[in-house]
Formats: C-alpha cells, structure tokens, sequence
C-alpha cells in the first residue's frame, strides 16, 4: 500500500499544473501509473500513514519460524503448532 501522504502529494502536485507525470512521480517515490491512477482518480488515500498503519492493522514483516524455518507472521507456524498438538494427543 502506498501511504496516504504519498498520494496527497502526487494529488497537490497534479493540481498545481505544469509537472509531467514522470517528474512527480520521481519526485514523491512511486511509479508513473500510480500518478496516473491518482490523475485519473482511480487511486485515492485509503488510510495507511508513514508508519504502514491502517487503522488497527499493522503491516509486519515476516520472520523465521524458530520450529521449522518457514517465513510466518504468527508465531509458532500452524505447521508446528499441528505436530506440537499431534505429540501431545498421540494422534497419527
């Protein structure tokens, strides 16, 4: 997602005029046709800030499962916490 300052100022800068798309999208760090969708009004500020929040969501990296070495958001993976269960219960 593209942060929400991020297109406001593609939007200001669209505005003001006399800029090509390839200028303002060089100057606010995204691609020609994110200028063009928010020209167009195809892409509009959705509520995600500098910081990558949108609201309660949080964006996170994913990291190494320290059980099995998968890439996860949740730790343990579902992978281990299902053979941590299985050994537990005995089931097969």
């Amino acid at each position: 997602m593209i942060p929400d300052f991020v297109i406001e100022e593609a939007q200001k800068l669209l505005e003001q005029g006399g800029m090509s798309y390839r200028k303002i999208a060089a100057q606010v760090g995204v691609s020609r046709g994110v200028v063009s969708e928010v020209a167009q009004g195809n892409r509009r500020p959705c509520g995600v800030d500098e910081n990558g929040v949108n609201g309660d969501s949080v964006i996170v990296s994913p990291i190494k499962c320290v059980g099995c070495g998968r890439l996860i958001i949740i730790i343990p993976c579902v992978a281990c916490r299902a053979r941590e269960y299985r050994r537990r219960h005995k089931v097969k």
